[in-house]
């Protein structure tokens, strides 16, 4: 353990003086030298340490009264940048059909026709949705279907009409 501490010296690292990291603000090493992990709870980022997170430089948020109808009922009004619109997930599916036609009577699942050769249809689950986007497709087997008739599957979003309000 000694022979840690005099190599370390040697290098010009003394962990009871005066330099401090500026990476992340112990004693006894340099930036060039660090290798603590950094974490900052503010943004929960592992980019900077807690005092030095550009969320503290942002403006404060500021409850501002907006208006009163009898005394004791008034509100306020805490501006804020536009909400993300957080995308759902769907079970509805979009199926396409390669390599081959379909007719509806070949079909045993309620569906909604799309464009040519894809039709909208909704599975059980999100997790089955899923399973079979990242399985890649199934090869339709059955009589009187040519061979090479494959399904492919992907997550079908409806669009949604408008947007926020200015």
């Amino acid at each position: 353990m000694e022979d840690i501490m005099v190599g370390e010296e040697e290098e010009g690292d003394d962990p009871k003086g005066g330099i401090k990291c500026s990476r992340c603000t112990k004693k006894g090493h340099v930036a060039a030298r660090c290798t603590n992990q950094i974490y900052c709870v503010i943004c929960d980022s592992k980019d900077h340490v807690n005092h030095r997170c550009p969320v503290l430089k942002q403006p404060r948020p500021v409850a501002h009264a907006v208006g009163y109808a009898v005394h004791g009922l008034g509100f306020y009004h805490i501006p804020h940048p536009p909400l993300p619109q957080a995308k759902k997930d769907s079970k509805t599916a979009l199926i396409r059909i390669v390599g081959g036609q379909l007719s509806e009577e070949q079909w045993r699942w309620e569906l909604a026709d799309h464009e040519d050769n894809s039709f909208i249809t909704k599975f059980p689950s999100k997790s089955e949705l899923q399973r079979a986007i990242a399985f890649g497709g199934a090869d339709v087997r059955e009589e009187g279907v040519p061979m090479g008739v494959r399904l492919q599957f992907e997550v079908w979003h409806e669009k949604e009409e408008g947007g926020p309000l200015l």
